[in-house]
C-alpha cells in the first residue's frame, strides 16, 4: 500500500516536469527563432523561466497546503519540487552547452555539485529560518523550493553521468537491463555507505542522497521499462497492458523485498533478545551454596 502510494505521488510530480519542460522548449523556441545563428537560449532568459516555474509552482503548492483532507491534494504537494529542480538544472545546461556532453565535464560536474550545492544548502537554509519572520509565507515557499531544487540540479547531474557510462551497453534490451542492475548497485552501495557512517552524515547530505538514489532508481528503470515496451507495445491497448503487466510485477518484487526485510529484522530483533537473555542467566560454577560454607575449613 505504501509503495503503491509513493509511486501514485510521483505522477503529479512528472506531469508538472512535463509542463515545465514543455514551457521552456517553447520560450526557447521562440527566441531561437527571433535571433537565427544561436544554437540555445541564453542563461539569463532560462533563469528567468526557472524564477517563474517557481513563482507559479510556490503558489500552487500553497493552494494545495490549505486543502488538508484532500487525499487527491496531499498526493500534488511534494509535486512542485521536480518542476523546479527541473527549471533549475536547464540554467545550468545552457550556462556549460558547449561542453556539456563531454564525458570528463560530466565528471567534473557532477563531483562539484554533489560537494557544493548541500555546502551552499545549509547556510541557506539557516539564514531562512532566521529571516522568516521578515518574509511573507508566499516568498518563503518560494525560497524553499528554490534551495530544495539543489538536490534535484544533483540528482540529474548524476543521471547524465549514468547516461554516458551506460550508453555503449544500453542500446538493446537486455543491455539496458545489465546498465540498470549496475546503476542500482552503485545507488544502493551509496545508501549502503551513508547507512554505515551513521550520524556522522549531516542531514542536509542525507536529503540530497535521498533524492539522487530515488530519482535516479526511477530513471533508470524507467528507461529499461520504456525499451520492454517498445518491442512489445505496438498499439495504444498494447502499450496499456505492456505497463500493468510492469507495475504489477514491479508491486510483486517491492512486496518481496519489504517481506525478506521484515522477517530479516524479526530474526535479528530475536537473536538479539536471546544473546541479552543469555548475558544475563546466572552462572553455575559447582561452588556450594550459602555463607557457612565458603568459611568453613575442613
Amino acid at each position: 500500500k505504501q509503495s503503491s502510494l509513493a509511486s501514485a505521488g510521483l505522477i503529479p510530480a512528472w506531469a508538472w516536469k512535463d509542463v515545465v519542460s514543455t514551457l521552456i522548449t517553447a520560450m526557447t523556441n521562440r527566441h531561437l527563432a527571433k535571433h537565427q545563428g544561436r544554437d540555445s537560449a541564453p542563461p539569463l532568459l532560462n533563469a528567468s523561466l526557472a524564477l517563474l516555474v517557481a513563482v507559479v509552482s510556490s503558489g500552487l503548492q500553497t493552494l494545495a497546503e490549505r486543502c488538508k483532507d484532500n487525499i487527491v491534494i496531499k498526493q500534488l504537494r511534494p509535486s512542485m519540487g521536480l518542476g523546479v529542480g527541473f527549471g533549475v538544472n536547464n540554467v545550468f545546461r545552457s550556462l556549460f552547452a558547449d561542453v556539456w556532453l563531454k564525458l570528463l565535464f560530466q565528471l567534473a560536474y557532477v563531483s562539484s555539485m554533489t560537494v557544493a550545492i548541500p555546502v551552499a544548502q545549509i547556510p541557506a537554509r539557516r539564514e531562512l529560518d532566521y529571516h522568516r519572520e521578515h518574509f511573507s509565507s508566499y516568498c518563503v515557499k518560494v525560497l524553499e523550493l528554490l534551495i530544495l531544487s539543489g538536490s534535484f540540479v544533483v540528482a540529474w547531474a548524476w543521471k547524465v553521468v549514468f547516461d554516458f557510462s551506460s550508453h555503449p551497453v544500453g542500446t538493446s534490451a537486455a543491455g539496458q537491463l545489465g546498465a540498470s542492475m549496475c546503476v542500482s548497485v552503485v545507488l544502493i552501495t551509496l545508501v549502503a555507505l551513508a547507512v554505515a557512517l551513521g550520524p556522522k552524515v549531516p542531514e542536509v547530505w542525507l536529503d540530497t542522497l535521498t533524492t539522487v538514489v530515488g530519482l535516479n532508481f526511477g530513471w533508470t528503470w524507467m528507461d529499461y521499462s520504456a525499451d520492454v515496451a517498445s518491442k512489445f507495445a505496438t498499439s495504444t491497448l498494447g502499450l496499456w497492458a505492456c505497463t500493468v503487466v510492469i507495475i504489477t510485477i514491479l508491486l510483486a518484487v517491492v512486496m518481496l523485498a519489504e517481506l525478506v526485510a521484515h522477517k530479516c529484522e524479526e530474526r535479528m530483533i530475536s537473536n538479539s533478545q536471546e544473546g541479552t537473555e543469555l548475558s544475563v542467566a546466572p552462572v553455575d560454577d559447582g561452588a556450594p551454596d550459602g555463607d557457612a560454607d565458603l568459611t568453613q575449613g575442613p
